[in-house]
């Protein structure tokens, strides 16, 4: 019989590690349940994954035309000017910013801190990543082949979407549990294949 891990947001390995420290286990901003890190909102860890995990983020590179006549030169001149906007939507980024105006002086100020220092260690995380990928072909030679007497412009206007989903956090959690408690991914995978048959048995006596 499988077990159903849906609601499940404390994973074995951190029951046990509840026992000897006080950080293993915390209740969510949102529902109050107890959730570990691996249950944890990716985006907040302050917050469950399911209370916390509707939001996208929208990447966009605008490229903005200018043109210029000049009548005395009779000639016609332009440029561009790039910005990049980024945009957040989605349930819970709504709920999130109505937390805000319940907040003291002092609770503001906290968070406010809070989120600083938290952010600084992403940003660090962030350009860490960076720096290894961009030195990933270091030591490497690559040969440019000659240029051709074909030259070419091309414009790109990039767009970047990255969306996150109470089912994706759900999945996500349930993994790192499971790989937390000391499963290995061979065990992982015949677990799926049994959820497989058994809701591929409710569809057929549907």
């Amino acid at each position: 019989m499988i077990e159903d891990l849906t609601d499940v947001k404390v994973c074995e390995e951190c029951k046990v590690l509840n026992l000897t420290t006080s950080v293993g286990v915390q209740g969510c901003l949102r529902c109050s349940k107890p959730h570990c890190i691996h249950f944890a909102s990716t985006i907040d860890p302050l917050y469950c994954g399911e209370c916390l995990g509707d939001i996208t983020l929208k990447k966009e590179t605008v490229v903005k035309t200018y043109t210029h006549y000049n009548e005395d030169t009779d000639e016609l001149t332009s440029y561009n000017r790039r910005a990049k906007s980024i945009s957040i939507s989605g349930n819970d980024w709504l709920f999130s910013q109505r937390k805000i105006s319940s907040l003291n002086d002092a609770e503001l100020e906290l968070t406010c801190e809070y989120h600083r220092a938290y952010l600084i260690l992403l940003l660090n995380e962030r350009e860490a990543r960076r720096t290894a990928y961009m030195h990933r072909y270091a030591g490497v030679k690559i040969t440019l082949t000659p240029p051709s007497a074909t030259t070419t412009s091309t414009e790109v206007k990039t767009t970047k979407e990255i969306k996150s989903t109470k089912a994706a956090q759900n999945a996500k959690s349930i993994v790192e549990s499971m790989l937390a408690s000391g499963q290995s991914t061979e065990q992982l995978m015949e677990l799926l294949k049994q959820m497989k048959a058994k809701l591929g048995g409710v569809n057929a006596a549907i």
